[in-house]
């Protein structure tokens, strides 16, 4: 009974927290054991060496961050506008804006960019062009003083959008935003400002060895101890890591790998290993077209179907009567001219459409091209690369019409719609052509999926030979198949009209041909109208070496066959047919916003060729010859100055295309082709790696337009078209706005609608002469007034002589 009481008492004193009166030893595991102690200690001081710990962690990254906002701040001051720095060099440069005119600033040259100020006050700050990344170079001028030209690779803007003092930049000088043509007065001095430059731009910055000998942040948390987020990484590695791959691209990247590596089994198995002599074509119908689609979002042009106005040649549209004014045109321009020179074709000869567009229609049929790439034997691949070339002549302009010559640095752009052939899906073929010299077309069309592409450079020249005008196209055509590494290379006839005088005329194609390939050693030797008789008869003979394999006769418009020795005649092309004219591929243009205008501003030396021939749409010959004059008035100006090809670059008197990607198509590497202005762009499973998560900007997949093609040189002001009507790349703002110094424009004639009334004799002659002692036009007025005066004096020649015989008998 005592020790139930002593153990009540203990536990009535220990409910209430106070000492027991008994038991002056405790328990073991009674809060005043020394073991129990001995815990709580340990545990306290974690608690507070933890507490403590954080705290410095927190405390470390004050400092750091207070040491980040200073570095942050010397750093904006001394890479924005460090002036405590002195200048590499001050003084006055001309600049020279969109407008071609040339304006005086007081410049400041620093470390990466040039300050502009006022000629006169050198406090009021007019713009900052970044330097950084950009070259500089002297450029030719025609002008007193020297040139030098500062301009960007990668045509990124170079100018900063505020100013020492915080201003805000207005372009209100027009300066173009990707380069700047600075000019200075005398040699040395140009020589001095270039070597600044060149210091501003690729020398260290002047405070370089001040800023390697200051301190980094201290790194005081140790690398791998775990933070306050949870992370395993240590605060400096608490960024991105941009060394792995995100989920969403990796697994975007296994999967385009693993399709690439199946389109490339089923491309080897799709290949053509039939021994006959004429391989099959085997592109699907062109209704069946798709177009394809990229894995990711890319920004592309807008491209829309704008087939050629070509058609199908035969004896109705060969043989084609000249009107009255045509054939006066025609002949009073002939009598001028001595035979066999050269000449440049008149109006009613030539038709509304540049010579690079006729060259660009020779990708119509090109699916006749993949059959080729996908053909094992060499003999097949000759055929079908044969096959392709005779089937471009029997779409031709109706009558004698020429293809219109060119300017220089006009570009024509194309997209053909190539439809699927065998495992290989719907494809585009991309078409960049460019006028590099007065009297020299160069064009570049590819199809990488498909394995081949195509190049031209060729020369047009026109010559008259009596009543007849022979044109003859001088240069080669080089198709290559990447597949393989054959290269065949082949040349082009004459195109001959007869019977201008009489305005009775017939045209068709003349001369000798030849396409070789120097891989399998395969030649063709053809002629076109052997006989002179314009019958569209075309025949030759295909080696191999030095044996005949076959040879080849037919109509270029109609049927060709090809007989072997032994064998009866195959018929390899049949351009009558029906079917065969529904194969022809449709051609993409670029939309109206898209187009480069003309003229060009600005330093930009390049302009689309729909800007300027699509103004002949509608045209009388008055008016169409008017700008004809025009344009070779403007041309003949622009070629006195020298002129550099945007696409295309010379290598040994050969031009080659400056996008082209140089290997063949890879299949577990390439993905998707698109044209970004004017460049043949590929997107590969590597480009994958820039996605961040699932619908990722893919701005690096992007150019941005630079402003010099879209601000101001772009045809965003064309007039849009009327729903049903014909379009008409018509500048609406070149017209309306005044041209450089007072001079106007090729472009400023009113088109003459194409059902106004004929012009009579009368009239034409006024209007002939109202163009000008110089011109084409006052030249012919002279003519036809010379000959009303000889036929008056003739006739009343032979009114007295029928007279005189009359008195006689």
């Amino acid at each position: 009974v005592k020790m139930a009481a002593e153990d009540d008492t203990m536990s009535f004193h220990s409910a209430l927290g106070t000492p027991s009166p008994s038991r002056e030893v405790a328990a073991p595991n009674s809060p005043a054991s020394p073991r129990s102690d001995t815990r709580r200690a340990g545990s306290i001081d974690g608690r507070h060496t933890g507490r403590a710990a954080r705290q410095e962690v927190a405390k470390q990254y004050k400092m750091q961050r207070e040491k980040y906002q200073e570095e942050k701040a010397k750093m904006s001051d001394t890479s924005g506008y460090d002036l405590e720095v002195p200048p590499y060099k001050t003084g006055v440069l001309k600049i020279r804006n969109t407008l071609r005119t040339w304006t005086k600033f007081y410049c400041e040259l620093r470390h990466g960019m040039l300050l502009l100020f006022k000629e006169d006050k050198h406090d009021v700050w007019m713009g900052t062009i970044l330097l950084s990344g950009g070259m500089v170079l002297e450029r030719p001028s025609r002008k007193e003083g020297y040139v030098f030209k500062f301009s960007h690779p990668l045509r990124a803007a170079i100018h900063a959008p505020r100013g020492p003092k915080n201003e805000i930049w207005l372009n209100m000088l027009r300066i173009p935003s990707d380069h700047c043509m600075l000019r200075v007065s005398s040699a040395k001095e140009c020589e001095e400002w270039i070597s600044a430059f060149k210091r501003a731009i690729y020398g260290p910055h002047p405070k370089f060895e001040q800023r390697m000998k200051e301190p980094s942040l201290s790194k005081n948390i140790a690398h791998g101890e775990t933070t306050d987020e949870g992370d395993d990484r240590s605060q400096d590695q608490l960024g991105p890591n941009l060394d792995r791959p995100n989920e969403l691209s990796s697994s975007l990247s296994a999967h385009l790998l693993k399709a690439g590596e199946t389109a490339a089994v089923a491309f080897e198995a799709d290949l053509d290993k039939s021994t006959v002599l004429i391989p099959s074509m085997r592109s699907h119908p062109v209704a069946e077209y798709v177009p394809p689609a990229p894995p990711v979002a890319i920004e592309e042009h807008d491209w829309q179907i704008k087939n050629s106005d070509l058609v199908q040649a035969c004896a109705a549209l060969q043989r084609l009567a000249l009107t009255h004014e045509a054939t006066t045109l025609v002949w009073s321009y002939l009598q001028n001219v001595a035979p066999g020179s050269t000449i440049q074709v008149p109006a009613p000869l030539s038709a509304s459409y540049s010579y690079l567009s006729r060259l660009g229609d020779w990708l119509c049929h090109a699916d006749l091209l993949t059959d080729a790439s996908k053909h094992t034997l060499p003999q097949g691949r000759f055929m079908c690369v044969l096959r392709w070339y005779l089937s471009n002549f029997y779409l031709k302009a109706a009558g004698p019409a020429r293809a219109a010559k060119p300017l220089l640095g006009e570009v024509f752009r194309a997209a053909f719609e190539h439809p699927a052939h065998g495992t290989t899906g719907s494809t585009r073929i991309w078409v960049v052509a460019e006028q590099v010299a007065p009297d020299r077309s160069v064009l570049h069309a590819s199809n990488r999926p498909c394995g081949w592409f195509v190049e031209m450079d060729l020369m047009q020249e026109h010559k008259l030979l009596g009543d007849t005008l022979v044109t003859v196209q001088r240069g080669t055509i080089t198709v290559t198949l990447e597949r393989v590494g054959e290269t065949y290379t082949m040349t082009m006839p004459a195109l001959v009209t007869q019977g201008l005088c009489l305005g009775d005329t017939l045209t068709g194609y003349s001369g000798s041909v030849s396409i070789r390939c120097d891989q399998s050693e395969h030649k063709f030797q053809g002629v076109f109208d052997k006989s002179g008789s314009v019958n569209n008869m075309v025949e030759g003979t295909i080696h191999h070496g030095t044996d005949v394999v076959a040879t080849l006769s037919g109509n270029w418009d109609a049927e060709m066959q090809v007989t072997a020795p032994t064998l009866a005649p195959q018929t390899l092309l049949n351009c009558g047919d029906a079917d065969f004219a529904q194969r022809r591929l449709q051609r993409g243009v670029l939309t109206a916003s898209e187009l480069w205008s003309y003229p060009p501003k600005g330093d930009q030396q390049f302009f689309d060729s729909a800007s300027v021939w699509d103004r002949c749409l509608g045209m009388d010959s008055t008016a169409h010859q008017a700008l004809l004059n025009n344009l070779a008035q403007s041309e003949q100006r622009a070629q006195s100055g020298s002129h550099e090809p945007h696409f295309f670059n010379q290598v040994d008197d050969k031009w080659n295309y400056v996008g082209a990607v140089g290997r063949a198509w890879d299949f577990t590497r390439d993905v998707y082709d698109y044209q970004e202005e004017g460049y043949i762009k590929t997107f590969t499973v590597s480009d994958t790696q820039h996605l961040q998560s699932e619908g990722a900007n893919t701005s690096s997949l992007r150019r941005r337009r630079p402003a010099s093609l879209t601000d101001h040189n772009s045809a965003s002001s064309l007039a849009s078209p009327m729903p049903g009507a014909r379009h008409m790349s018509t500048l609406s703002s070149v017209m309306e706005a005044p041209s450089p110094a007072g001079r106007a424009t090729p472009l400023d004639i009113t088109p003459t609608p194409a059902a106004a009334t004929p012009l009579q004799r009368a009239t034409f002659t006024g209007a002939a002469m109202s163009a000008g002692d110089d011109t084409l036009e006052s030249r012919v007025a002279r003519l036809e007034q010379q000959l009303m005066l000889e036929r008056v004096v003739m006739a009343v020649m032979t009114l007295a002589v029928v007279l005189v015989l009359q008195m006689l008998l």
